[in-house]
């Protein structure tokens, strides 16, 4: 007798398929996500599957590649791979966003301002936070919008806005000349006034007349000047236009009203 083996080797390969790229948002709250998926493998004896990460795990935001291994009875191996990406959609969130601010202004044209400033969360790190104004600004009198902007590192972008009211009540102060006596002029019984009056106003203020300089004045004439500045508020003062007549017949009289 004799005897001798045969031996029947496998030398084939499984084929392993992996599925598609695999992108989700994130869970809310939270920088990651939970993925499931599944890998197939075909193989002349049989086959089973590793994954280098296990289906159900927990995935950071952003791309993870997985790979899926086949391995058969006799330890041929073959292998896939595809991506599992996790995508923020989370917005950033404010805390702490300042209402409206008026003020007044206190002898300027502008007032400094000054409020808490809001804070951003995000639920992934690195958001960062900007505004176009800061606490301890001076603003102009009339209404600015500020505005915080948060972005995190996927680009996610939230404002935070709110209006600074600065409000202009003081009057201006208008200063008139005295009053102004003129003699008539020989024609009649009328002569021409010029005359200027001035204005202080913490912003501006422009000046009106009753009856402007350069005019023709008989009598007494009360003439008002009026500065208004760009609020609206006004500060008047007066004085008096007097023309005499000193064209008398006696040389002993004295001066008349026209």
């Amino acid at each position: 007798t004799c005897s001798f083996d045969v031996t029947v080797v496998d030398a084939e390969l499984p084929v392993v398929t992996c599925p598609a790229n695999i992108t989700v948002g994130n869970t809310t709250g939270l920088c990651s996500a939970v993925v499931s998926f599944s890998a197939t493998a075909t193989d002349n004896c049989s086959a089973t599957i590793s994954y280098s990460l296990a289906s159900g795990s927990t995935f950071a935001v952003g791309t993870t590649t997985v790979t899926a291994t086949a391995t058969d009875t006799a330890g041929n191996t073959a292998s896939c791979s595809f991506d599992v990406i996790v995508n923020d959609t989370e917005f950033p969130s404010f805390a702490g966003c300042p209402t409206d601010i008026t003020i007044s202004t206190t002898g300027s044209c502008d007032q400094t301002v000054s409020w808490t400033a809001p804070t951003a969360s995000d639920n992934c790190a690195g958001v960062t936070l900007s505004s176009n104004h800061n606490p301890g600004d001076l603003f102009p009198v009339g209404t600015t919008i500020v505005t915080y902007t948060a972005i995190d590192g996927a680009g996610n972008t939230t404002i935070c806005t709110f209006n600074v009211i600065v409000e202009d009540h003081e009057n201006p102060v208008v200063t008139c000349p005295g009053d102004i006596t003129l003699s008539a002029n020989a024609a009649g019984c009328s002569a021409i006034a010029t005359f200027s009056a001035s204005a202080t106003d913490n912003c501006s203020a422009t000046l009106s007349y009753s009856h402007a300089s350069g005019s023709s004045f008989s009598g007494t004439t009360l003439v008002t000047v009026t500065a208004t500045d760009p609020s609206g508020n006004i500060g008047t003062c007066s004085f008096n236009v007097i023309v005499v007549n000193d064209l008398v017949a006696s040389s002993s009289a004295t001066d008349i009203l026209c």
